[in-house]
C-alpha cells in the first residue's frame, strides 16, 4: 500500500533517488557486523552504497556496481592494506 502511494504521489525522478537512498542505508547497515565497525564506518559504507546506486543508474544494469564493488574490495584489501593486515595468500 505504501509503495502504491509513493508511486502515485512522488514524481518518477524522485522515486529513483528515494530507492537509492533506502538501498544505500541498507547497504551501510548490512556492513555493521564487520570487524571494528562503528557508526562512522556504517555511514561510510552507506555512502559507498549511494555510489553503487548511482553506478547502477548510469550503467542501467547490475554489472557496473558489482565491478566497482569488486575493484574497491580488491584495492582496499590487496593493494592498500598494510602487510600485517593483508591475507596470507597475498602477502
Amino acid at each position: 500500500m505504501l509503495l502504491a502511494y509513493v508511486r502515485i504521489k512522488l514524481p518518477p525522478g524522485l522515486i529513483k533517488w528515494l530507492a537509492i537512498a533506502i538501498s544505500a542505508a541498507a547497504f551501510g547497515y548490512a556492513h555493521f557486523n564487520n570487524p571494528g565497525a562503528t557508526a562512522i564506518t556504517m555511514f561510510g559504507n552507506g555512502l559507498g552504497g549511494l555510489m553503487y546506486g548511482v553506478a547502477f543508474l548510469g550503467g542501467r544494469n547490475i554489472w557496473l556496481p558489482v565491478g566497482v564493488h569488486f575493484g574497491w574490495n580488491f584495492f582496499q584489501g590487496a593493494i592498500f592494506a598494510s602487510r600485517s593486515a593483508a591475507p596470507s595468500s597475498i602477502a
